[in-house]
């Protein structure tokens, strides 16, 4: 395991005023068996802060597109989180398709992971990131495949950090959360997840715990590279499936 420093907070400030309105609500919209917002409210862990509800698309198909878009040198970020709370000890898991070969070197594909944003970010942060995609804005290099959870201070702790082969389109990130333990486990191919492209497993008393933690999804950009930010271009990713059996 990886101890990474403040790499990529994400505020609880916004969320935790707009989930107080809208945690009894049914959501935007319904996906894979579950209700869900789109986040409207501005903050991090994207670089200006903008993030707009017309970036997450429920398509035709029942499939949910999440784009990056970029209007004028301001990129506007896209985020879907789960109206459910207190999700708990389980097997999660998100399907999605998208060209990784092309994205920007400080997008970053939030992917799964779990959040309780009514907890002090930097007192008790609690997320666990089942397989985060990002070069975080390094130039030269190809995008990481990451997973790991988060330590109050906040300090990151990796799982695992892999280098994934080009040419991938369809993914598939596991997630299998239990009492001092947590497994990862991504599949990706190029028309079907079928190889093992990454996985770890943590055995740890300071995992974090159940509480009210939400699902999230995102795209959005780092700031980890100020000459980056403006010029990103325009990237999204189709979530095709979603899955959760409680332990």
């Amino acid at each position: 395991m990886t101890r990474l420093g403040h790499r990529a907070c994400r505020s609880p400030a916004g969320e935790e005023s707009h989930d107080t309105a809208r945690q009894h609500g049914a959501g935007d919209f319904s996906f894979s068996g579950y209700d869900w917002l789109r986040r409207t409210w501005p903050g991090a862990p994207h670089y200006n802060g903008q993030w707009s509800g017309d970036n997450v698309v429920l398509n035709g198909d029942g499939t949910v597109t999440l784009r990056l878009s970029n209007p004028g040198g301001s990129p506007v970020a896209a985020e879907l989180l789960s109206t459910r709370t207190g999700w708990g000890y389980g097997s999660y898991s998100l399907d999605c398709r998208a060209d990784f070969d092309v994205v920007s070197q400080s997008v970053v594909w939030g992917n799964l992971f779990t959040y309780d944003s009514t907890h002090p970010w930097d007192a008790s942060h609690n997320e666990i990131d089942a397989g985060e995609i990002s070069a975080w804005g390094v130039p030269g290099i190809a995008p990481r495949l990451t997973a790991g959870y988060w330590l109050p201070g906040p300090t990151n702790v990796l799982s695992h950090h892999e280098s994934p082969p080009t040419g991938l389109r369809v993914f598939r990130s596991t997630m299998t959360w239990g009492p001092g333990s947590v497994s990862f486990a991504t599949y990706a191919g190029a028309t079907a997840a079928t190889t093992l492209i990454a996985s770890s497993r943590v055995d740890s008393s300071a995992l974090p715990v159940p509480a009210a933690e939400r699902v999230h999804v995102n795209l959005w950009v780092t700031s980890a590279n100020e000459d980056d930010e403006t010029a990103t271009a325009p990237f999204e990713v189709t979530v095709t499936g979603f899955g959760f059996t409680p332990a």
